[in-house]
C-alpha cells in the first residue's frame, strides 16, 4: 500500500514539474525567440509608450478619420488601463435591443445609402475582437479618404495591403488597429 502511494506520489510531482513548470517554460521561451512581438502583446508603441494592440478591437475614440471597429464595451479605467467587457443580455433583454436599434441608428446616420453589416452593430462575444469584414472596411473608406484629404483608391489600397483572407473558411477580414496604425504613417497624396 506504502509502495502504490509512493508511486502515485512520485507519479505526480513528475507530471505537475512537467506541466506546470517545464512546458511553460519552454512555450516561454520558444515563444521569445521566435515571435517575440506576438508573445508580447503585439503591443503597438508610440514615442515609447504602449498605444495598443493588435489583438484587442478598442472604441476609436480619436475622431471620425480612424476606422472603427465593432461595438465593444471596453473601457479605459483611471488609472487608463483597458477594461474588456461583453454585456452578456439575453436576446430577450430590451437593454439589448436597444443598444442594436441605436448601433443600427448610428450606423445608418453616417451611412444612409448603405446597408448595415450586422458585426458594426453587434459586438463580439469577448466585445474586444479587434477584425471587421473587408466589406465593412470598404464602407467606410469614403468617410476616411474625405476626412483625411486622401484619394479613395489610396485608402483602398491600404484596405487590400491589410486583408487577411482564409479562402478555405470563408474568412476574408482586415484588423482595425492595423489599418489605423497604417493610416498614421501614410501621408495625403502619397501612394503607399
Amino acid at each position: 500500500m506504502i509502495r502504490m502511494i509512493t508511486a502515485s506520489l512520485a507519479l505526480w510531482i513528475f507530471v505537475a514539474a512537467l506541466v506546470g513548470v517545464l512546458y511553460p517554460i519552454s512555450v516561454y521561451i520558444f515563444g521569445q525567440a521566435f515571435y517575440p512581438f506576438e508573445s508580447n502583446g503585439s503591443l503597438l508603441l508610440q514615442n515609447n509608450r504602449i498605444v495598443a494592440s493588435r489583438l484587442i478591437g478598442m472604441p476609436v475614440s480619436r475622431g471620425d478619420r480612424y476606422f472603427q471597429c465593432r461595438p465593444s464595451l471596453a473601457f479605459r479605467d483611471e488609472r487608463g488601463i483597458l477594461i474588456g467587457a461583453s454585456s452578456n443580455l439575453a436576446q430577450s433583454n430590451p437593454k439589448l435591443r436597444e443598444s442594436l436599434t441605436q448601433s443600427i441608428v448610428d450606423w445608418q446616420s453616417i451611412y444612409p445609402d448603405r446597408n448595415t453589416p450586422a458585426e458594426m452593430v453587434f459586438a463580439s462575444a469577448s466585445g474586444l475582437d479587434p477584425n471587421i469584414s473587408t466589406e465593412s472596411a470598404i464602407i467606410q473608406a469614403d468617410r476616411i479618404a474625405a476626412l483625411r484629404n486622401m484619394p479613395l483608391n489610396q485608402v483602398i489600397d491600404i484596405i487590400q495591403q491589410n486583408r487577411i483572407s482564409y479562402r478555405l473558411l470563408d474568412l476574408d477580414f482586415v484588423n482595425v488597429v492595423s489599418l489605423n496604425e497604417a493610416l498614421d504613417h501614410i501621408k495625403p497624396g502619397v501612394n503607399p
